[in-house]
């Protein structure tokens, strides 16, 4: 399944993503995956849960 998320600019959604991929730190709140929490401190906790970051600039962010 692949998904995407939309907004206005400034809407923090690149924000949102990156905590979602474990690239950034998440301050508040849980994901939940399939109705069951997952802790996702890192990218490659996200990678073993089966989710993928294709970033904005893949230049500059990788």
């Amino acid at each position: 399944e692949i998904l995407g998320l939309f907004g206005l600019v400034g809407a923090g959604r690149s924000e949102l993503l990156k905590i979602i991929f474990g690239a950034d730190p998440m301050t508040a709140g849980s994901i939940e995956l399939d109705g069951k929490a997952v802790n996702i401190m890192k990218p490659k906790d996200a990678i073993q849960q089966g989710i993928v970051l294709c970033p904005e600039d893949r230049k500059k962010e990788g």
